[in-house]
């Protein structure tokens, strides 16, 4: 279920067992850098997970209408040939709003294809190609292992933060290990409280709905702010986008959260919801 770029699949951020370690590819796009491996039948064939965030194109409407449920990203096994310049596409598997696994897409599954200049498939070539296996003769995880793993350290989760909601206790889902979980929770209703306040709603569609990803460093500096889904309204949008630059400088991390920067995604629509998205 990939959409085409330059006549290739685009897809992200890889699941396996162990800690992953996520490489940004851009907005939407992951490669997990940990779990590269030699194919153990030559020294220039590797493969590597991938994961993309739905971002709304044709393909995941087609896959939410075939499945009749929301999807919130899809992981893709990925085999590439450093020396021949190749690639095909190993397994793709479709993942719910709750990081439950729906099912595979085989329709997507293709053989050896070459990688042109300027693609995301040669970006994926020069970042793979120069680490080092972590593994070598592994074969693939199959699908029932990945399902298994699904709630395993590496996942990439997101939890929505309802500001009405009691603040998280201990022993509840935490977004991190060793972060406090009501710090975290506190954080990110501040954050959404601030937002909403420097948000002026033009008077448009109310089913209207637009969402953007940014980072925040540490410090509480914004890092990145990118598009991940328009409303197709340009006054919304931009009124959206200006919240959230208004909103800057955001408060510091909480103390504890393990990762350089928080990536988060925020909803406009009647309101305001803010999700966090975090490799654990």
């Amino acid at each position: 279920m990939k959409k085409i770029l330059i006549s290739l699949f685009l897809v992200a951020l890889g699941l396996c067992s162990y800690a992953a370690s996520w490489e940004r590819i851009n907005d939407k796009v992951y490669l997990d850098t940990s779990g590269i491996m030699s194919s153990g039948k030559t020294g220039s064939v590797y493969s590597f997970w991938t994961k993309e965030l739905n971002d709304g194109d044709a393909d995941f409407i087609l896959a939410e209408r075939t499945y009749s449920q929301k999807i919130w990203y899809d992981l893709v096994h990925y085999s590439i040939d450093c020396s021949a310049r190749k690639f095909k596409i190993e397994e793709v598997l479709i993942y719910g709003l709750n990081n439950n696994f729906i099912g595979k897409d085989t329709s997507a599954l293709m053989g050896w294809n070459s990688i042109p200049p300027q693609s995301v498939a040669e970006d994926y070539l020069e970042l793979v190609c120069k680490y080092q296996p972590k593994q070598v003769n592994n074969e693939p995880q199959k699908q029932e292992q990945t399902v298994k793993n699904n709630n395993s350290s590496s996942a990439l989760s997101f939890t929505e933060f309802d500001p009405n909601a009691p603040v998280a206790k201990a022993n509840e889902a935490q977004p991190t290990k060793t972060v406090d979980p009501a710090e975290i929770d506190n954080y990110m209703k501040k954050l959404q409280t601030k937002i909403s306040s420097n948000w002026q709603r033009p008077n448009v569609d109310g089913t209207l709905k637009f969402s953007l990803v940014f980072s925040i460093s540490k410090d509480g500096t914004l890092v990145t702010l990118s598009e991940f889904k328009t409303s197709g309204n340009k006054d919304f949008d931009n009124s959206a986008s200006e919240a959230v630059k208004k909103s800057v400088p955001f408060d510091e991390i909480p103390s504890g959260f393990q990762h350089k920067n928080i990536d988060v995604q925020v909803t406009f629509g009647e309101g305001v919801k803010v999700f966090i998205l975090t490799s654990k």
